[in-house]
C-alpha cells in the first residue's frame, strides 16, 4: 500500500513503485488521505488518481471526517491520516504501507529532537520499517520508509526528467511550522547535514545496544497478567536508573494502557521514586502499585460504561482481542470493565486474581446488565481473550524490524 498525497516525495515514491512493479510483477495499490483543510486538497487528491491510472495502480481516497467542536492541528491530522491509512491496509489485507519520508525528513527530525533534548532512542530518528504508529487498527502493519536516503532534491530532478509534475502544499513554505524553519536553515549548510547525518548513525548503533539490555532485562524481571498488565520485579526497580529499565516502563505503559504518546521520562522517573517508597501513582492510563515482590503496572479504569457488542471479534482497551461474542446462544450484548461489580456466583473464587488487577478485567453482560462471562476466567465458555499487551511490546522491541544498521 503506497501512501501518496500528491507531493514531490510521495510522487517520487508512486514513480519508483510503479516501475518496480513492472520489473519485478509486484503489485501496488494507492491511499491518498484528504484531510480537507485547504480547498486545494480535492483536486491534488484527483492528480494523483490521474498519477495513478496512467501508471496501472489502484487508487482510493479517504477523507478525514472532523468531529464537532474538534481543532484541527498537525498532530490531529497525523492521527486521522495513520488511522485511515490502516483501514486501507486492512481493506485489501496489506501488511505494510509504503510513505514518502527522504533524508531531508530524517535530518529535520534528528535536527529538532537534538535541540528538544532527546536520548539516542530520538536522536536514531525515523527507522525504514517500524509499526505502523496506530493501535490497534495498525496491528500486524508494518510502515515503511523506502526513501530514508535520498535527498527531495534528487527525487525532483528524478520527477522533472520523467516529466512527471507534483502538487505544492503552501503549508510547507509557512514558517510558522518548526519543521519549515529547520528546512529552511539545514538546506544550504552542507556541514550540519554531516554533523546530523553521523549523530543519527551513532545514535541507532546506541539505541540497538539498549534495546538488547532492553529485552534481556524485560526477559529476567517483568511478567504479564492476564488482562493486560504487568508485574516488574523488586531487581527490576533497583535498576531503574538505567535507560534500558526507563525506556521498558515507557513502552510498557503505552502498551498496558493501550495508548500511542509515551509519556514523558521525567513522569517515569517519578513514578519510580515514589515506588521505591511504597506508594501508589497512576500515569498515562496506567496504575503503579507497590506490591511485596515489585510493582504491578495494571490498566486504569477510566470509565466504566458499557460497550455495545458489533462483531464476532473485538478489541478490548486496545489490550485484548474478545472472539465468540456474536454466538447467539450467549445473549452478549455489551462489554464492560468489571471494576466493582460483584462476583457471580457461577465462577469459581479459587481462579480468580487479586482484586487490582481484576477490576480492568472485561466482562460479557446480557440485556438485563448481568455478568455472563469473564472471559479471562473462563474460557470454556466460548467466548476467548487473547491479550496483545505482550505482543505489542515486543513488536516495539524488535531490533531488526525498527532498524537495518549496515
Amino acid at each position: 500500500m503506497l501512501a501518496v498525497s500528491g507531493g514531490s516525495d510521495s510522487v517520487g515514491l508512486l514513480n519508483a513503485a510503479s516501475e518496480i512493479g513492472l520489473t519485478n510483477g509486484l503489485n501496488f495499490r494507492c491511499a491518498t488521505v484528504d484531510h480537507g483543510l485547504r480547498a486545494e486538497s480535492g483536486k491534488e487528491a484527483n492528480y494523483v488518481a490521474q498519477l495513478c491510472e496512467t501508471f496501472g495502480i489502484p487508487h482510493c481516497v479517504y477523507r478525514v471526517e472532523w468531529g464537532q467542536g474538534e481543532v484541527p492541528s498537525q498532530a490531529r491530522a497525523r492521527a486521522h491520516r495513520y488511522n485511515l491509512l490502516a483501514g486501507a491496509a486492512n481493506e485489501v489485507q496489506a501488511s505494510l504501507v509504503l510513505t514518502g519520508h527522504t533524508l531531508d525528513d530524517q535530518l529535520e527530525t534528528v535536527f529538532m529532537r537534538e535541540r528538544a533534548g532527546s536520548s539516542a532512542w530520538g536522536l536514531a530518528g525515523m527507522a525504514p520499517l517500524s509499526m505502523l504508529p496506530f493501535w490497534p487498527e495498525g496491528d500486524g502493519i508494518a510502515l515503511g520508509r523506502p526513501l530514508l536516503d535520498m535527498t527531495r532534491a534528487d527525487i525532483r530532478s528524478d520527477l522533472m526528467e520523467s516529466d512527471i509534475k507534483w502538487c505544492d502544499d503552501p503549508s510547507n513554505q509557512s514558517t510558522s511550522f518548526e519543521r519549515v524553519r529547520v528546512r529552511d536553515q539545514l538546506r544550504q549548510d552542507h556541514q550540519e547535514r554531516i554533523r546530523l547525518l553521523n549523530i543519527a548513525h551513532q545514535a541507532r548503533l546506541d539505541r540497538l545496544r539498549i534495546i538488547s539490555d532492553l529485552e534481556s532485562t524485560v526477559d529476567k524481571h517483568v511478567q504479564f497478567l492476564a488482562g493486560g498488565g504487568a508485574l516488574v520485579d523488586s531487581e527490576f526497580l533497583k535498576a531503574a536508573d538505567s535507560q534500558s529499565v526507563l525506556r521498558a516502563l515507557q513502552l510498557l505503559c503505552i502498551c498496558i494502557a493501550g495508548h500511542d504518546q509515551l509519556p514523558e521520562v521525567t513522569r517515569i522517573s517519578v513514578v519510580l521514586e515514589r515506588l521505591r517508597n511504597r506508594q501508589s501513582e497512576t500515569l498515562g492510563g496506567c496504575r503503579f502499585i507497590p506490591s511485596d515482590d515489585g510493582a504491578l503496572i495494571l490498566p486504569e479504569v477510566v470509565s466504566k460504561t458499557a460497550v455495545p457488542i458489533t462483531a464476532n471479534t473485538m478489541f478490548w482497551e486496545s489490550r485484548s482481542r474478545l472472539s465468540g461474542l456474536m454466538d447467539p446462544t450467549k445473549n452478549a450484548v455489551a462489554i464492560a470493565p468489571w471494576s466493582e461489580r460483584a462476583v457471580p456466583d457461577h465462577i469459581d473464587r479459587s481462579l480468580l486474581p487479586g482484586f487490582a488487577i481484576r477490576q480492568a478485567l472485561p466482562v460479557v453482560l446480557n440485556g438485563s446488565n448481568e455478568i455472563i462471562c469473564v472471559p479471562h476466567v473462563e474460557p470454556n465458555l466460548g467466548i476467548s481473550a487473547v491479550d496483545v499487551t505482550r505482543s505489542r511490546f515486543l513488536r516495539l522491541l524488535d531490533a531488526k524490524r525498527i532498524f537495518d544498521v549496515n
